[in-house]
């Protein structure tokens, strides 16, 4: 292969002649091939989806890349490789097959012409192509003897060696893919094109494109990607690819691992560049070729980094706040997750954090054996609970027995929620407490036993004399549909769990009775409590987060009987669980979730409405007359949760709960088309719908509240006989 190169191409060339190239790759500082190759390329539009390779040596570098989940992949790669030259395209349109011939100023083309130039020997113009229609015509187009290939012209030694470069993108089953190889070897210049996310199953190092590139240091994965953006070739706006050397930065697998392995872990890598180069060495791991000695030098090198970087404890008493500690321990858990995600599990030491939150075991027996929980999966969806914990730095097991191929998207989970505060300015937990990886229907060993209930499965008596008292800091009381995470010393005071978790039963029924839906949740809820939390005092979700200081309200029937108000906050999350966003607009979304609060505590505790101090007939006489005084400007009322609620609970004396129940149900019922698409449109739906079920025009009463209801509504409604229902007068 010489060192120079003549072009021949027409205007649209890069026009350099006699470049020495210095191809070794992102090792050897910026690289002049990539400069060659992209030289006068300033757009390049995605026209195709393409595939992903990973870079597995110093010699092959990227070319250009495409971002998918904040990770960027090389799409085009270059490589010289024994005495030739290679440029792989991830996809086998070359990105050319479908671009509009004048409509837009895209690079496509030019990075065509430039990656011929650069792998063709001695600047000679005979190419010999195995490709689509688009693709012959480019290269007829811009000076280059062009010479389309049959099968058995690829099979013939002889004959490709007769041209300077070839251009393959197709791939048959008679096709001799060792004649191509050794046509590079022996100084040829290739150009292909490969889409390997098309193929089936993993045949990775089988695939043709990994046939021919064997051992070139180019490597297609079966990865999915968009590239930049999801957009159309005649919107050049997000699709187009960044054709710049930075942008390139990171994308090699082996200048990647090279770079963390010699790495001096006593300073921080920044976490957008260690999230870059983990996804890298991620894909190098998962879809490259297999290679026992990189699988342990990567677990040793992943050792060494936990080891090195401090260990940061975030406590109550010592919160973190400096970026540099935040950013050790979110290095830290992308290492932990990384290695085992990849199986390493005996590279991984525990995190001194682990005793302070979310513990370790309250007591230590030497004898102790590891136990085992089976794990039916009932085909509910959600998590469903092992009754084991995991102490800090041991091994679990999966073993798996009978798989329900109907049953997908298997997973294990280390860790009660998913509840991560890395957004939050200050830290007194490491801000992500959960693993996950996906299995099969199995079994668990290795973790010792958390004090769980299972309704309708665990004996009272079992629970009382020895469940209660596992070791493990924190266990779970397991309802029909609901599930309460507890700390231990807590769950130890609970003489009899069954009244506690049929209790929560019997608030999920009742809240299914004024939703109008089904008794049986899949999956069910969770209520879960923290040392801190995301956002809120609570917030909902699955599952249900909270303050540790909250549990013994929801645990302790005894504390509810006196003051059911006490678990007001609980049953407000589980009402943001059943909020529709039809009858939900602007300014109640915190309103509507306290009808379901609301209605549990008419129906389990008897309570009065006015019996806690927001609501007292006080609190509401003068929250409406601050409003009426202002002239009931609506925006307000948006802004004022509690007097919003005043709205519905005057609805609600008026009319019954089984009017909200028929409501609810009537939404439902809604057509696709017949849904509303605004807050206006959402504000006219609820007083017709409420008015319909009540037969009475309620128009006049939201007018009275101030809402700005449009003129449509009257004429609907006229037809039913007018409220005489208003807004409180107030003195």
């Amino acid at each position: 292969m010489a060192q120079g190169k003549v072009s021949h191409c027409s205007t649209l060339s890069s026009n350099l002649s006699f470049v020495s190239f210095d191809a070794t790759g992102l090792s050897g500082g910026t690289n002049t091939a990539q400069s060659f190759i992209l030289n006068g390329v300033t757009s390049v539009v995605r026209t195709c989806t393409p595939g992903s390779m990973t870079l597995i040596n110093e010699r092959a570098f990227p070319i250009l890349a495409g971002e998918y989940d904040g990770i960027r992949r090389a799409h085009v790669a270059g490589v010289e490789w024994e005495n030739g030259r290679i440029v792989a395209y991830s996809h086998d349109s070359f990105y050319v097959s479908n671009l509009p011939i004048g409509d837009i100023d895209a690079g496509n083309i030019q990075l065509l012409i430039n990656s011929i130039d650069w792998v063709r020997k001695d600047g000679g113009t005979k190419i010999g192509v195995y490709a689509e229609e688009r693709t012959k015509e480019i290269i007829s187009e811009h000076g280059f003897d062009m010479y389309i290939l049959s099968p058995n012209n690829l099979n013939n030694l002889t004959i490709l060696e007769q041209f300077d470069a070839l251009v393959v993108t197709y791939f048959s089953d008679d096709l001799k893919l060792a004649n191509i190889r050794t046509y590079v070897r022996n100084g040829g210049g290739l150009v292909i094109g490969a889409t390997a996310w098309t193929s089936a199953g993993n045949e990775k190092e089988s695939y043709w494109g990994n046939a021919v590139l064997k051992e070139t240091g180019i490597f297609y994965i079966q990865f999915y990607s968009l590239g930049n953006g999801g957009c159309d070739v005649y919107n050049n706006g997000d699709c187009s690819y960044i054709p710049s050397l930075e942008y390139l930065e990171d994308t090699s697998a082996f200048q990647v691992w090279k770079d963390l392995s010699e790495f001096n872990w006593s300073r921080i890598i920044p976490m957008v560049k260690l999230t870059q180069m983990i996804g890298i060495m991620s894909d190098r791991l998962q879809y490259g070729p297999s290679n026992a000695t990189l699988n342990a030098e990567v677990g040793l090198i992943g050792q060494r980094v936990l080891r090195q970087i401090p260990s940061i404890v975030p406590t109550e008493r010592d919160p973190v706040i400096q970026k540099d500690e935040m950013d050790y321990i979110i290095t830290h858990k992308q290492w932990t997750v990384f290695l085992n995600f990849f199986g390493m599990t005996d590279n991984i030491p525990p995190h001194p954090a682990a005793t302070s939150f979310p513990g370790v075991a309250l007591m230590k027996n030497e004898t102790e054996t590891r136990v085992k929980a089976f794990v039916e999966i009932d085909g509910r969806t959600g998590w469903h609970s092992t009754g084991l914990y995991a102490e800090p730095g041991e091994e679990i097991k999966i073993t798996a027995l009978d798989v329900d191929e109907t049953i997908t998207d298997l997973g294990v989970q280390i860790g009660m929620h998913s509840d991560n505060l890395e957004a939050l300015a200050s830290w007194i937990r490491c801000p992500y407490i959960i693993f996950r990886n996906q299995m099969e229907n199995g079994t668990a060993t290795g973790g010792i036993p958390s004090p769980t209930y299972f309704l309708g499965e665990t004996k009272l008596s079992q629970w009382q004399n020895e469940i209660r008292n596992y070791p493990a800091p924190w266990g779970e009381l397991i309802g029909k549909n609901l599930i309460l995470s507890l700390q231990t010393s807590l769950l130890s005071q609970i003489y009899n769990p069954e009244e506690v978790i049929q209790f929560w039963d019997r608030v999920m029924d009742t809240i299914a009775d004024l939703a109008g839906i089904p008794y049986e949740r899949d999956p069910p809820a969770r209520f879960v409590a923290d040392v801190q939390i995301s956002a809120g005092s609570m917030h909902s979700g699955y599952p249900i987060m909270y303050y540790l200081g909250s549990q013994i309200y929801c645990a302790n029937l005894t504390e509810m009987k006196v003051n059911p108000w006490k678990i007001w906050g609980f049953l407000h999350e589980l009402g943001h669980n059943h909020q529709q966003s039809d009858w939900t607009f602007k300014g109640t979304g915190e309103v509507t979730n306290n009808l379901f609060a609301l209605y549990v505590l008419h129906t389990l505790f008897d309570c009065p409405t006015n019996s806690t101090p927001s609501y007292s007939d006080a609190s509401v006489a003068k929250r409406l007359k601050a409003y009426v005084d202002n002239g009931k400007q609506f925006s307000q009322w948006q802004s004022n949760y509690d007097l919003a609620f005043d709205t519905y609970v005057q609805l609600q004396e008026a009319f019954g709960w089984s009017t909200y129940k028929t409501i609810f149900a009537n939404y439902r019922k809604l057509a696709q088309d017949e849904r509303p698409k605004t807050d206006a449109e959402k504000i006219d739906l609820w007083v017709v719908m409420f008015s319909q079920v009540v037969e009475e025009n309620l128009a006049e009463f939201f007018i009275s509240w101030g809402f700005p209801i449009s003129s449509e509504v009257g004429e609907l409604l006229k037809y039913l006989p007018p409220t005489n229902l208003r807004i409180p007068a107030v003195l």
